[in-house]
């Protein structure tokens, strides 16, 4: 006799997994975009240059949904 263990995850099961990096990388945007706004006293107050700044933001969105 032959069992067949179905080990196929079911669609929905990926999709919590998926909205919440989603979530993550919009929130990571919105930061970002916080950030930009911030002038350079307040960067120097919190230890960062407009370069990192500019550095951090370059970054896609894209590459914050991939990680």
């Amino acid at each position: 006799m032959t069992y067949i263990a179905d080990t196929h995850i079911p669609r929905a099961s990926k999709r919590p997994a998926f909205f919440a990096r989603l979530n993550s990388a919009l929130m990571l945007r919105s930061q970002r975009n916080a950030l930009q706004s911030l002038s350079d006293q307040s960067l120097k107050d919190i230890g960062l240059s407009r370069a990192d700044v500019h550095r951090e933001c370059a970054k896609t969105f894209f590459s914050d949904l991939i990680r």
